[in-house]
């Protein structure tokens, strides 16, 4: 004989995080005596799984005519060693050792990187990518080293180009978002190219209040949305203008 019984148990009609109780009586051998079975069925809750190792950074690197200068300035007959080498060795080098760190341990751990150089223009060298894989890692790394110098500073650009790429829908839910920009000094241009191929504004050659202004101005809009760190090489003693 099997008895049927779908009473909560110890007669509880409901239970704190159970949907339903089940429980099968077959009788068994011996006065009085039955075989019981019960089935507990648990209440499932479904969280929303958080990536706390994700993060979405952008390197923007100058590649103006100037960052083939040594570390100490243009005099070139300065042996390199004394000198500290060329600044844009100096940058791909602090690059690479950025995108190793920032990679981590943990594999697909979403830690995007994307790639932006500015000389006379700007450009996206390097699309959001995962370099916590090896295969993402590789990519950033071929990116870096196949860089090279081109032109005038238009570090507004360089910015402008960073902040775009938060608009991707890629790291839209990634909460730690940065920027970190590599560069020698004066910014000589600013704003996008027109059909001449040339910024709107600045000459390529000096720099000014006007285009100090728009550069900053430009920071402070991407700072609306990452943090922003800058590092400068060999250029602490110049004047962005006089």
């Amino acid at each position: 004989d099997v008895i049927y019984d779908k009473t909560a148990y110890n007669g509880n009609a409901t239970v704190e995080g159970v949907d339903s109780l089940d429980k099968t009586a077959v009788k068994a051998e011996g006065e009085n005596t039955y075989k019981v079975t019960l089935e507990v069925k648990m209440h499932e809750t479904k969280t929303t799984s958080i990536n706390s190792q994700a993060a979405a950074t952008v390197l923007v690197i100058d590649v103006s005519n100037s960052m083939n200068d040594y570390m100490c300035g243009k005099n070139f007959h300065i042996h390199t060693d004394a000198c500290g080498g060329r600044r844009l060795d100096a940058a791909k080098a602090a690059a690479e050792n950025f995108v190793n760190t920032y990679a981590g341990t943990v594999e697909n751990a979403g830690r995007y990187l994307s790639i932006v150089v500015f000389g006379t223009n700007a450009s996206v060298q390097l699309g959001w990518t995962d370099v916590s894989t090896s295969e993402g890692k590789a990519s950033a790394t071929s990116v870096i080293n196949g860089i090279s110098v081109d032109g005038g500073t238009n570090l507004e650009q360089g910015l402008a180009k960073a902040k775009n790429q938060f608009d991707d829908q890629t790291v839209t839910s990634v909460n730690f978002k940065n920027v970190v920009a590599l560069t020698d000094g004066a910014p000589t241009f600013y704003g996008p190219s027109g059909r001449n191929g040339k910024p709107s504004g600045g000459n390529g050659k000096n720099g000014s209040e006007e285009i100090n202004t728009k550069t900053a101005k430009t920071a402070e809009k991407l700072k609306e949305v990452a943090s922003l760190y800058t590092v400068c090489f060999g250029a602490a003693d110049d004047y962005t203008y006089t």
